[in-house]
């Protein structure tokens, strides 16, 4: 909410949001009124103006996406976000499978996907667990190790 109340306050209005900011309709409600409009995808907000980026992250592609429409933009990725998107990109480039635990569709799934789409599948609760088994599936040959980015990499122990 500060960041979208600061940027009303340097840029004026109107200042684009990419989602909402927080999952909060009054905050939501009282940032309209200041000024903030809220749209679902980059290609809403008009060439030449702001965009802000929601605490849930952004996948690359729509950085991408705010630099064809000409946007200036600001990311109010949350620290803890950006933490699991710098987690996934090293997981990814060790070749490791990322299952990916979340809400299907929420913006902080896609974006944390989108950092690594091709090693990357997403899950919404048990029974997709069940079902999966690249949790424990090594990509290329060699031992088992986990594929889970909030977890320290498995070595097997040396006799």
């Amino acid at each position: 909410m500060i960041a979208v109340e600061k940027a009303l306050e340097q840029y004026g209005a109107p200042v684009y949001v990419r989602h909402e900011i927080v999952h909060n309709k009054y905050v939501v409600q009282t940032l309209e009124k200041k000024g903030a409009i809220f749209v679902e995808q980059t290609e809403e907000v008009p060439p030449g103006n702001i965009v802000m980026f929601s605490a849930h992250g952004v996948a690359p592609v729509v950085h991408e996406e705010a630099e064809r429409g000409k946007l200036a933009t600001i990311d109010a990725t949350c620290p803890l976000v950006t933490k699991v998107h710098k987690e996934a990109v090293r997981f990814a480039s060790e070749d490791y499978d990322i299952l990916l635990i979340g809400h299907e569709g929420h913006e902080e799934v896609i974006g944390t996907s989108g950092e690594a789409p091709t090693t990357s599948s997403s899950s919404t609760g048990p029974a997709t667990w069940r079902r999966s088994r690249s949790a424990t599936r090594p990509r290329s040959s060699g031992s088992p190790r986990p594929r889970c980015p909030s977890t320290r990499p498995w070595r097997p122990s040396t006799p």
